[in-house]
């Protein structure tokens, strides 16, 4: 059988019809291959497995009439490319061909059919029906050309995405790495400055104290020695209290003198002289010792120790300085015993403890938590007070760097808990909003050497 071949579906219900349709086709069409069905549901079935170029089709059929096969083949991918020219003889014609256009014929001939018009239109449909099968086919190409770009596309984006979310990761990662290089930096930083005050400190400390000690022992001796001279001067008051009228030519000189020194006044402030340069000593000495603590670094007295007991003990100390005004609450979890120096330990609590009962004002509560995870142990100081500016943050561990009023603070002991947990290969956070009070996490590892 040769492709170019012809070929024409013919379904009657009536053998007659479809003898006298064969035998024009043939007569005019010679090539032609006519084939036909008597039933609806053969015709069908013939066009889905034949593939005609041409469908004629009689209307009035008993079971399935030619609108339902008609209506039946355009539903179907398959087969809705064949054309379908309608053979009636109702005599509704108009009512007939709309229905026929309805359902999606093409042609609508009526019987008795003129050969000539059938010829014409058999060939008019089988060109529409090679129009068609090659609109159907560039039709399948171009399909099959979106269906290919469509699947590119989507890899395409699916490798865009893949590779956004590895750039989202990489910009992630270096957040991370930028904040940990600037935490490092800033620990760098304040090691660096923590060395340099240490090395000063140690210097100044030792050449303080010697002249600090001769001052302080002169002092001691002179304060002795004003309250000698501050008795003989009472008793002079008591002798000229009686003599002074008797015999005022003696005392004359005296008077003269004491009024012109204001000799009332220099009693009553030499007092205050005396007390106030005593507390500027005891301040002197104060700031001497907290430099002393700053630049010890020595190793000694390293032990498994237990926090909490010294934490009890630094508590017991404290709490006396500030128990009207501060409350304390504890949260206490299970610690190991800790490898470390715990007077230094005890030194840093005391530090935040007091550094948190200075930030209070008025009445506040100070929180205290512990408890551990993954080889290290973690104490948490809360408190209510008024907080740290953000723009102090950066700042609050260098030394003699202090928000207090002068004479309040020396600056140094946020450094030096800083040094002592550097020294035992621990960290303190620090988490604070102004006004909303400010919490410190010393975070510290059961076992420093086995820290890399």
């Amino acid at each position: 059988m040769k492709p170019n071949k012809l070929k024409i579906l013919a379904v009657d219900d009536i053998q007659d019809n479809l003898t006298t349709l064969k035998a024009v086709v043939e007569d005019a069409l010679p090539d032609a291959i006519f084939t036909s069905a008597l039933k609806g549901s053969q015709g069908i079935e013939m066009a889905l497995n034949e593939d005609p170029d041409v469908i004629l089709l009689d209307i009035v059929m008993p079971g399935m009439d030619g609108f339902e096969v008609c209506r039946r083949l355009k539903a179907d991918e398959r087969v809705r490319h064949i054309p379908v020219v309608f053979l009636t003889a109702l005599q509704t014609d108009r009512e007939s061909r709309i229905k026929a256009l309805e359902v999606g014929g093409e042609a609508f001939l009526s019987k008795p059919l003129e050969e000539a018009e059938l010829i014409a239109q058999i060939r008019a449909m089988a060109k529409i029906k090679a129009a068609a099968v090659v609109q159907r086919r560039e039709n399948e190409r171009l399909a099959e050309l979106v269906k290919e770009r469509t699947s590119a596309l989507r890899e395409e984006l699916a490798i865009r995405k893949h590779a956004e979310e590895e750039l989202e990761e990489k910009v992630a990662a270096l957040k991370t790495l930028n904040q940990n290089l600037e935490e490092a930096q800033n620990q760098l930083l304040q090691s660096a400055k923590l060395a340099a005050v240490g090395q000063l400190a140690a210097g100044i400390t030792h050449e303080i104290n010697n002249p600090i000690s001769f001052v302080r022992s002169n002092f001691n001796a002179l304060t002795q020695y004003v309250n000698s001279l501050l008795a003989i001067d009472a008793a002079y008051g008591e002798i000229e209290k009686q003599y002074a009228d008797k015999n005022p030519e003696i005392f004359s000189r005296v008077h003269e003198i004491k009024n012109e020194a204001e000799h009332h006044f220099i009693v009553n402030d030499l007092r205050q002289l005396i007390s106030e340069s005593r507390d500027g000593l005891e301040r002197v000495n104060v700031i001497v010792q907290d430099l002393n603590n700053f630049a010890r670094i020595g190793d000694s007295g390293w032990e498994w120790a237990d926090i909490h007991q010294g934490l009890d003990a630094v508590l017991k100390i404290v709490l006396n300085d500030f128990k009207y005004n501060v409350r304390v609450d504890r949260h206490l979890g299970e610690l190991p015993k800790v490898h470390c120096v715990p007077a230094q330990i005890s030194q840093v609590l005391m530090n935040l403890l007091l550094n948190a009962a200075q930030a209070i004002e008025e009445q506040g509560v100070i929180v205290i938590r512990t408890g551990s995870e993954g080889g290290e142990v973690w104490i948490e100081i809360q408190d209510d007070g008024r907080g740290i500016e953000p723009h102090n943050k950066k700042r609050i561990f260098e030394p003699f760097f202090t928000t207090k009023p002068a004479g309040k603070g020396t600056g140094l002991g946020l450094s030096i808990a800083w040094g002592i947990v550097q020294r035992h290969k621990g960290r303190i956070e620090v988490s604070s909003e102004k006004g909303d009070g400010t919490i410190f996490r010393v975070v510290l590892p059961v076992d420093p050497e086995a820290v890399a």
